[in-house]
């Protein structure tokens, strides 16, 4: 038989031999989130920020009525550009002359050259703008002095009944009566010549504020400023005017809203306001200006630009005159801006029956300076590029009666021009007298 099969028992299989476990499903990463970009931090406005956004809300709180301008936007014609008065020590002195667009105060004692000088000043823009010139003046002192005008140059037509006075009084005189060509000359005319009267200071003060916004002229004088009544003044019986301090603030007034008029100025249009010294009761000082006092108050003190001090000095009188015949003025300054300090002075010649001598004091200032050769012995030279040639004078006399010929007037203006390069100072302008 065969033998009996057993029945094997599946052994347990070795590790070995096991199935492979399933591998768990390997969990997906979650997606990176997109880093939103940061906001960046906001700085502290700088001061530069600060001022600039102050200055935009000043502006607009100004509402037109005034403006701020960084300084890069802005100049100073007042250090820029000068008018001339034609002394050339003084405009030497001065930087080139009184400044445009501003107040310029001309205040000394009686008859010390103050409106002779103002005359002169304002013919000096006669010559540089001929037919654009315009002049106004405001006398306070009774009607403008035509005659006093012409005798520092100014061109200032005389009317009708000007001329028809000038000959009935040449007749009564015995004297010849005007010519053509003398009447012709009284008529003449360069620019605008405004003269400004009213009766009360607030009337007289609108008209020339009114002249001023018109920014068409280019320099306005007042003459002068101690003898102005307000209209409550006028009003009044002497013995119930007037109120103390009503001529000083309505000045302050004036020459407030002036300087602001003459800031914006674009046509350089410059005042010159006159004003006279007094001695202080109880005193008896002849130069210490500290002793006198002066109309208006304290209302130009702030407001002006420029302040020139005028006193008279000595009279000469020749031993065959019965008269003195030229004075010695003295001037200072008492307040100067934009490159003028107060302290600097000098002197000019007055002559009694032609005014300021300026040839004498170009000859002396161009001497100063090299400008006209004076080696000495009374010799002068002085060799002019306009007219290409060599001038040789012997004594001053000689070069006086030279300056002093209408026809040497370009060399007047030479002499001037080379004055002001050797000191520095910039005079770019044109000469049209006559155009």
């Amino acid at each position: 038989m065969s033998p009996t099969a057993k029945t094997v028992e599946p052994s347990p299989s070795s590790p070995e031999e096991k199935a492979p476990a399933k591998e768990a499903p390997k969990k997906k990463k979650a997606p990176k989130k997109k880093k939103e970009p940061k906001e960046p931090k906001k700085k502290d406005p700088s001061r530069r920020d600060k001022a600039l956004a102050a200055v935009d809300s000043a502006r607009k709180d100004m509402d037109g009525l005034g403006d701020i301008k960084l300084a890069n936007d802005t100049y100073t014609p007042s250090v820029m550009y000068r008018l001339p008065t034609g002394v050339l020590s003084l405009d030497i002195a001065l930087r080139g002359g009184i400044p445009s667009c501003s107040i310029t105060e001309f205040v000394g004692m009686e008859s010390s050259g103050k409106t002779y000088l103002a005359n002169l000043t304002a013919y000096m823009q006669q010559c540089i703008y001929g037919k654009k010139c315009n002049i106004f003046v405001g006398s306070t002192e009774g009607n403008y002095d035509k005659g006093f005008g012409r005798m520092a140059g100014l061109i200032i037509p005389y009317s009708i009944k000007e001329i028809e006075l000038t000959q009935r009084n040449l007749k009564r005189l015995d004297k010849p009566a005007l010519t053509k060509e003398e009447i012709a000359e009284l008529k003449k005319e360069l620019g605008l010549f405004i003269d400004v009267e009213a009766e009360s200071g607030e009337a007289f003060f609108d008209g020339i504020l009114d002249l001023l916004h018109s920014d068409a002229f280019n320099i306005g004088i007042v003459d002068s400023i101690g003898n102005i009544d307000t209209a409550d003044e006028l009003d009044k019986k002497l013995s119930k005017a007037k109120k103390v301090g009503e001529i000083a603030l309505l000045v302050r007034r004036l020459v407030g809203r002036a300087t602001g008029i003459l800031r914006a100025s674009e046509n350089m249009s410059t005042m010159i306001f006159i004003n006279q010294y007094r001695f202080k009761i109880g005193t008896q000082a002849k130069s210490d200006t500290g002793l006198l006092s002066h109309s208006g108050g304290k209302s130009l003190e702030h407001a002006k630009r420029l302040s020139i001090f005028f006193r008279n000095g000595k009279k000469y009188k020749p031993k065959d005159a019965t008269r003195p015949t030229h004075k010695d003025v003295h001037w200072q300054v008492l307040k100067g801006k934009g490159g003028v300090h107060e302290g600097i002075s000098g002197t000019f010649r007055f002559d009694f029956s032609f005014g300021i001598d300026v040839w004498r004091d170009t000859l002396e200032q161009a001497s100063r300076q090299g400008v006209i050769d004076s080696a000495g012995g009374g010799n002068y030279s002085y060799d002019s590029a306009i007219r290409d040639e060599l001038f040789k004078w012997k004594g001053q006399d000689t070069v006086l009666e030279f300056l002093r010929d209408p026809d040497n007037g370009d060399i007047m203006w030479e002499i001037r021009d080379r004055c002001y390069e050797e000191a520095g100072i910039n005079a770019e302008y044109e000469r049209t007298l006559g155009s």
